[in-house]
């Protein structure tokens, strides 16, 4: 696995464990093996305070594999973190 695949699912890992997440979080498209057939979708619908605290428990134990696994990915994910993000759009050259 790369180390950008590691990042991205350890980050999304630690979305889910803070349990800010929602139902629509979980929706997908089904892709279909025509080309001339329309796309479906697969709601996961009303969830369940038992499910939620499942889907949290999980994801706080993958986010602790993760962590022991790859002791760098803390560093990396907090040198990301520091790092301001600028909305300003680039300047035009004359």
């Amino acid at each position: 696995m790369t180390k950008e695949n590691v990042i991205r699912l350890y980050k999304h890992f630690c979305y889910l464990a803070k349990g800010k997440f929602v139902e629509s979080d979980f929706d997908q498209k089904v892709k279909t093996k025509n080309p001339e057939e329309e796309e479906g979708r697969m709601i996961m619908g009303p969830m369940s305070a038992d499910r939620r605290k499942l889907i949290i428990t999980s994801a706080e134990r993958s986010k602790a594999e993760y962590e022991k696994k790859n002791p760098w990915l803390l560093d990396e994910v907090k040198e990301e973190v520091k790092k301001p993000k600028s909305k300003e759009k680039p300047k035009a050259v004359k």
